[in-house]
């Protein structure tokens, strides 16, 4: 089972490649090529569904791959989250294009007429029903991840900012322990 929650972690591991990884490089690819795959399982958990939009999450069975566990979406930032760490750390266009076709899902599904966007109830569905629920998320989150994701980088610079788990960026502190004086 992979819950769309757990999408954070690839940029978690891009992030500590990236930043920490300089004492050891095979480590530091290695961890980069886990936090690669991952974000591509957690994009085909949007490409695979006839709406773009994931599902809650999915489970991994022999000979069937990838099947839905729980059909409906709730606007989650995890996988905008890692897309926009991995195009920071890798340059690698793929990642904008991925984030690009699942902000097009969303905005096609989940725009609500009049005004906010609504998670939807099956991801499955070629005409989903909306869960009229905007997330406080949505806006704080994933449309933060997005924006940023197609921003110039020094919107915001990943070696002075870190985020929180609710996307709030903080400064790092300078005299802090790092890899270099711990």
């Amino acid at each position: 089972k992979m819950d769309h929650l757990a999408c954070f972690l690839p940029g978690l591991l891009a992030l500590g490649a990236d930043l920490l990884g300089a004492e050891d490089p095979a480590l530091r690819d290695e961890d980069m090529q886990l936090a690669k795959d991952l974000t591509a399982t957690c994009y085909e958990m949007y490409r695979r569904q006839p709406t773009g939009v994931a599902p809650e999450f999915v489970r991994f069975t022999p000979g069937r791959g990838m099947v839905n566990g729980a059909n409906h979406n709730l606007l989650r930032p995890e996988t905008t989250e890692a897309l926009f760490i991995l195009w920071r750390t890798t340059k690698d266009v793929k990642y904008r294009e991925w984030g690009w076709q699942i902000f097009l899902a969303f905005d096609r599904w989940c725009r609500v007429t009049g005004g906010g966007f609504a998670g939807i109830k099956d991801v499955t569905s070629p005409h989903p029903a909306k869960d009229d629920t905007m997330q406080s998320f949505w806006l704080a989150e994933t449309l933060k991840y997005l924006f940023l994701l197609f921003s110039d980088d020094d919107a915001l610079d990943l070696s002075k900012w870190v985020f929180n788990t609710e996307a709030h960026p903080l400064r790092v502190m300078p005299g802090l322990p790092t890899a270099e004086n711990v």
